[in-house]
């Protein structure tokens, strides 16, 4: 806490009490609220990431990255394109290789991560869904 000294004044002249010293705590400034330029409408917000989700067809993942069970397992490396646009996923080996026993057909795969550097994926994680079973027919 920051200390602002204020000398309190005596209230009438006849009386000759001194001058006081009151710690009293200095208030921080308040934020400056950010304006959108131009726009009154739209404005920028700063974040530190994005968090990305992406859904494919898990019959589409590789298998031959990872290494069989029993054998020691590395990361896996994912590059993720579209439009022309490449992404890298950083992947646990074991945690792929566990999804990788999931997939079935009509099954998709969801791989998430922070977005940093424009096109890396970090703290990868992947999830096998399961396809839609249809509901049964009650006569």
């Amino acid at each position: 806490m920051t200390r602002t000294t204020l000398k309190l004044k005596p209230k009438t002249e006849d009386e000759s009490t001194p001058m006081v010293d009151a710690a009293v705590p200095e208030t921080p400034p308040k934020p400056k609220e950010k304006q959108g330029k131009g726009n009154p409408g739209r404005t920028t917000v700063e974040v530190k990431s994005f968090k990305v989700a992406i859904a494919l067809k898990a019959e589409d993942l590789p298998t031959d990255v990872v290494a069989p069970e029993g054998q020691p397992v590395k990361p896996v490396k994912l590059t993720l394109a579209c439009d022309g646009l490449n992404l890298i996923a950083d992947l646990n080996g074991k945690s792929y290789r566990k999804q990788l026993k999931k997939v079935e057909p009509g099954a998709f795969a969801v791989i998430q991560g922070r977005l940093v550097n424009g096109n890396k994926l970090m703290e990868c994680g992947i999830a096998i869904q399961p396809p839609k079973q249809p509901k049964p027919v009650v006569p």
